[in-house]
């Protein structure tokens, strides 16, 4: 007897918000916030994989039946911290940088003969179903019993079968076609099995190119940060095949023409069967159904199914979705601490007022507050701590780090946290700037204020974390 079974596991990395464990995040890649906590997701999320596959292994018999196929569903958001380069767009496109994805097979099922190599099969995400399917010895793969069996009981509500093909030879013999002709991406764009691709959008504020380096900080060697594309209008025609960066539009040319002649109509006729949920009000058997604001206020933010099925008729009214798990207990307040300079119980780090943009200047530690918070950075750098004063951070101005002007008589002050200027850290007794390299706070010339100056400056050191 043949026994199969098939999991799905949507990572939420690397996805918005921008949260992961500081062990995953390593300053030596990125020196920014976002960006460095976006490649700290995917971090734990290859770690995530690796316990998944470790655990198959540990099982005889497991991983060598196993098929695992892994897929982006997009591309990068090239408007936070994602990079396509060098193609074209990011998510929310119908340009390649936003559909182009990542993906990969493995598993002791896959056949020798497909290992370490590349396919270039026509492949769309509704065809994964029919394919597993398929692989697991079904022997009407794309057929689907029970959307019959629901639309001869519901010919009022019925809804279309599904669209994949069974791809499954390409998982079995090396160079075979998935079965596919064509590639319908969106209500405007669709790619025919020539590798020939229209794009009927403009792309909005994502139609550009992205630097190797992206997002594109000062100093990080991007010449140009960001190059716009121009929009398709009415239409543009790209050879993905040849083009993968689509560079080149042939709609102005005698080629594309020829082919928008056929790629247009094609596209209406394929826009024309679109159906979704969502768009048709179909809920079939979840009529149990509550909004995503009353499920995040239950569920301390977070999103999840909003529709359930209904196991007790009927289920007008009110919904009633899953219960909400437990509300954790608080955290315990972390202790707050005082900065003290050269050990002199004279020289506390204090800010002049509650405010925003406050300075900062030395009082005695008697009658200076103990508010002050270390953070610890990421694991790589452990010795190293985010200073932060009630939820505020210890931060050159912002202007002149944003504007790349890092320079020694910056001015030092408390301020609201930010990815773009991220504060100092406090590290082998010094505080050092995370946003200008190689700059630290050091006394200013008057007043007892205190400003960047370079870390080879002997002002920069004598800083240590007191608990009063």
């Amino acid at each position: 007897m043949l026994l199969t079974t098939t999991r799905y596991v949507p990572f939420q990395n690397t996805h918005s918000p921008f949260q992961v464990p500081a062990r995953f995040e390593n300053p030596a890649r990125a020196s920014r916030g976002n960006k460095r906590t976006y490649l700290g997701m995917g971090s734990c999320m290859d770690e995530g994989i690796g316990n998944i596959t470790a655990a198959l292994k540990a099982r005889p018999g497991m991983w060598e039946n196993t098929l695992l196929l892994f897929s982006a569903d997009n591309g990068g958001e090239i408007t936070t911290g994602g990079n396509n380069y060098p193609l074209r767009g990011g998510k929310y496109t119908d340009f390649e940088g936003g559909t182009r994805n990542v993906a990969f097979a493995s598993g002791g099922f896959l056949p020798a003969a497909l290992r370490n190599g590349s396919s270039d099969a026509l492949l769309h995400v509704a065809d994964v179903w029919a394919t597993f399917a398929a692989l697991a010895g079904d022997a009407a793969p794309t057929a689907d019993a029970r959307t019959a069996a629901w639309n001869a009981a519901h010919p009022e509500d019925a809804v279309p079968v599904a669209d994949g093909v069974d791809a499954s030879a390409v998982f079995r013999v090396p160079g075979a076609p998935s079965g596919r002709a064509e590639l319908p991406l969106s209500l405007t764009a669709l790619i025919d099995a020539s590798g020939h691709k229209i794009v009927t959008e403009k792309g909005g504020g994502r139609n550009f190119y992205t630097a190797r380096d992206w997002p594109a900080f000062d100093g990080n060697g991007s010449a140009v940060p960001k190059e716009p594309a121009p929009a398709c209008t009415p239409f543009c025609i790209f050879d993905v095949e040849n083009d993968p960066n689509e560079r080149h539009d042939l709609a102005g040319t005698p080629a594309g023409a020829a082919l928008a002649a056929t790629l247009q109509p094609r596209l209406a006729a394929l826009a024309a069967t679109h159906w979704e949920t969502g768009d048709h009000a179909y809920l079939g058997e979840y009529t149990n159904c509550t909004t995503m604001a009353a499920y995040k206020a239950s569920h301390q933010g977070f999103l999840g199914p909003v529709c359930y099925p209904c196991l007790n008729p009927p289920c007008g009214g009110a919904p009633t979705p899953a219960p909400a798990p437990p509300t954790p207990p608080p955290p315990a307040p972390t202790p707050g601490i005082q900065l003290q300079r050269n050990g002199d119980a004279a020289a506390c780090l204090a800010p002049a007022d509650s405010s925003k943009k406050a300075a900062v200047a030395l009082a005695n530690c008697s009658t200076a507050t103990a508010d002050w918070q270390l953070k610890p950075a990421a694991a790589e750098a452990a010795a190293a701590e985010v200073v932060s004063w009630q939820g505020l951070c210890l931060r050159p101005d912002a202007a002149a780090v944003e504007k790349g002007k890092c320079a020694a008589g910056v001015s030092v002050y408390v301020g609201k946290c930010s990815d773009k200027c991220p504060g100092v850290q406090l590290s082998g007794g010094k505080l050092q700037s995370t946003g200008c390299a190689g700059f630290c706070v050091v006394p200013g010339a008057a007043g007892g204020s205190f400003v960047l100056g370079a870390c080879s400056d002997a002002g920069s050191d004598g800083w240590a974390a007191v608990q009063p």
